[in-house]
């Protein structure tokens, strides 16, 4: 699994599994079966494709996407929307999603 100290200047697009420990700016896509640990920040959307898996201990300040992958939310998000029926989001209780607000049309 890589490892990533620093910023990332998006969007960017995770091919590999992947952890991050710093910045992603202008958002993330994580692609099919790849698995993502974020322990730092995406500002803007991460989207999650079919069978990708994110673990979020740190910060998304934009939506968390989730398109039939897997998403555990420890840490804050602006806000989480599950737009597959195969889609599963567990939230912890200790998570913060900041706004529960209408993301149908957030791309």
């Amino acid at each position: 699994m890589k490892v990533v100290h620093g910023t990332i200047e998006g969007p960017f697009s995770a091919e590999e599994d992947i952890v991050i420990h710093g910045m992603i700016t202008a958002g993330a896509t994580l692609r099919e079966g790849v698995k993502l640990i974020l322990h730092g920040m995406i500002t803007g959307n991460l989207v999650i494709e079919p069978q990708a898996r994110a673990v979020i201990h740190g910060i998304v300040n934009g939506a968390i996407l989730n398109y039939g992958g897997r998403v555990e939310l420890f840490g804050t998000a602006d806000a989480v929307a599950d737009r597959s029926p195969d889609a599963v989001t567990v939230v912890d209780p200790t998570a913060l999603v900041r706004e529960q607000r209408d993301t149908r049309n957030v791309v």
